[in-house]
């Protein structure tokens, strides 16, 4: 069963905590990055499992394994803050799969050819492999790297 409890990063942002607490599945808490809190109702019914604010007017959570919530309201909380929610397997419009993995405090990005670069986040919507001397723009809440030179990867 998919256990989506502990701390996320409103917006990946690190100084904006936030988070799941209380009993899994029920008597879920969550808690936003202001320090408000909401009862939670929990549903694994559709695609993807749902979590719904209860007392923030119902407002509800996509909640993908990668570590994102996507709020209907088009905020995010991640796993990891940003650069590091960045982190997991991709599909490249080059076919084949990618990676961002990490090495300390560098993002390490690997290419649909299996080619590595080393990279940083330039600021909250950029980030560049160094080896490749290439940006890319991060869009779609965190799912989408749309790189300089065309080549888009999503997830």
């Amino acid at each position: 069963m998919f256990n989506p409890m502990g701390q996320y990063f409103f917006e990946g942002n690190p100084q904006a905590p936030c988070g799941l607490d209380g009993q899994f599945p029920q008597g879920i808490v969550l808690i936003n990055e202001k320090g408000e809190q909401s009862r939670a109702a929990y549903s694994e019914q559709g695609e993807l499992p749902m979590v719904v604010a209860v007392d923030w007017g119902n407002l509800q959570g996509a909640m993908h394994p990668d570590g994102l919530i996507l709020w209907s309201n088009g905020s995010t909380w991640t796993r990891r803050p940003y650069p590091f929610a960045l982190m997991g397997t991709w599909a490249s419009t080059q076919g084949g799969p990618c990676q961002v993995t990490a090495q300390g405090d560098v993002l390490v990005f690997v290419n649909a050819n299996g080619q590595q670069s080393r990279g940083y986040a330039t600021d909250p919507v950029t980030v560049a492999a160094a080896d490749w001397n290439m940006p890319a723009r991060v869009t779609d809440q965190y799912r989408c790297l749309r790189w300089a030179n065309g080549v888009v990867w999503s997830r």
